[in-house]
């Protein structure tokens, strides 16, 4: 039909198209759904030039939808570009029709700021987010049944945003603003927004863990407890969605155990166990998504049996850990590389504990790099780190003699 009619029928071809395409996305076909993407794209490219006032609206979607495919394929310079054309495709639709088209303009921001804070970009992030807030805000002075929620969207994203940047007080002024919102949106409508509580819980739970304060620390267990048992409800309607989040609370809490000031060891081990074991299974079906998750839990519990001075079970987990992150780093190394310095540098440092100076050398060499490599993108922010494994290398090597 398309072939003797294209100005009737190929709008239709692409809406079949991108379901295709949304349909392969979503079950982590990549290759099919990018594809199918780019195909739909040039389709509602050339008719948004001959009719920009129907077409436009169709185009930017479009490139949502592939900014977002290439964000959950870690693909995010790709992703990047595609999010500031939609971006600047919902701007021009406000332009003329501000009352639909400004939230999609604030959906837009909310995750460019967000692939931004993932990649450490924290200044751009927070412009993007705080842009998208008060569009938001404003949104929900007059519609709050409607807008509310995204408006605790965007505030628990900056309350993590915070929390990365290692702005603390920042960061628990949104935690908290965003519990708020999020409970009073859970009390009207617990189904709809458990994970979302859950999420906040125990986002709010980490920040304190990263505290000196021990009443600090008893809140972030409450907090992390309470999300525990929300996630675990959740997981039993629907594993897929929710296990992920599951382990991530799990490893959480054992680390909170882990460093209290009356730590509890075996606890902390059950907990980073079933995080392990949740994490493999998922990574099983998606490696590109969760292997890295493996790793995080392999490195929290390498760290757990080293405290412990279980060296052995240590420096097993530690290498787990390593193999897996370094794979990661293979497809996406600026992504990747602070948590392959973190676990270069526990290698290092359970080298230099169990007295192997010339195998921790060789760790130290190298998690000096990456780190000296992060410190030049975000000034400042990993010179406790640098100073710290210099530290330790000038002691090994002045060991060595």
């Amino acid at each position: 039909l398309a072939a003797t009619n294209p100005k009737r029928y190929l709008g239709a071809v692409a809406d079949v198209q991108e379901n295709l395409a949304i349909l392969y996305q979503e079950s982590r076909q990549f290759l099919e759904a990018e594809t199918n993407y780019l195909e739909v794209l040039d389709i509602r490219q050339n008719l948004a030039q001959e009719n920009p006032k129907v077409y436009l609206p169709d185009l930017a979607t479009c490139q949502q939808n592939i900014a977002v495919m290439y964000q959950s394929m870690w693909r995010m310079d790709e992703a990047e570009e595609y999010y500031l054309q939609a971006l600047e495709t919902r701007q021009e639709l406000a332009k003329d029709n501000p009352q639909v088209y400004q939230s999609e303009v604030a959906f837009t921001m909310n995750n460019l700021a967000f692939l931004y804070a993932h990649t450490a970009r924290y200044e751009e992030a927070l412009e993007y987010y705080s842009q998208a807030l008060d569009i938001r805000y404003q949104l929900a002075e007059k519609n709050p049944q409607v807008y509310l929620p995204a408006v605790a969207n965007t505030v628990s994203c900056m309350a993590q945003l915070y929390l990365r940047w290692q702005q603390f007080e920042e960061s628990e002024e949104y935690y908290q603003l965003a519990l708020g919102l999020y409970q009073q949106l859970y009390d009207e409508n617990p189904q709809v927004y458990a994970a979302e509580l859950s999420l906040t819980l125990n986002g709010l739970a980490l920040l304190y863990t990263n505290t000196e304060d021990a009443d600090k620390h008893k809140e972030a267990e409450g907090y992390l407890l309470q999300s525990l048992a929300i996630r675990r409800d959740l997981v039993k309607d629907n594993p897929e969605v929710h296990l992920p989040e599951l382990a991530m609370i799990l490893n959480n809490l054992a680390l909170l155990y882990t460093f209290a000031e009356n730590p509890q060891w075996d606890e902390a081990e059950k907990l980073h166990l079933e995080a392990i074991a949740i994490r493999l299974e998922l990574a099983e079906k998606y490696p590109d998504v969760y292997q890295s998750q493996v790793a995080t839990s392999q490195l929290s519990l390498g760290g757990l049996y080293c405290m412990t001075k279980q060296y052995e079970q240590a420096e097993e987990y530690y290498k787990l850990a390593l193999k897996n992150i370094e794979q990661a780093a293979e497809e996406n190394l600026s992504t990747f590389m602070q948590p392959l310095a973190q676990t270069l540098a526990a290698l290092a440092m359970l080298y230099t504990e169990t007295n192997r100076p010339a195998q921790a050398k060789k760790y130290y060499e190298k998690a000096l790099m990456l780190f000296s490599a992060l410190e030049e993108k975000q000034p400042g922010l990993f010179l406790s780190d640098i100073e710290e494994l210099k530290a330790e290398f000038e002691g090994v090597n002045g060991s060595k003699g």
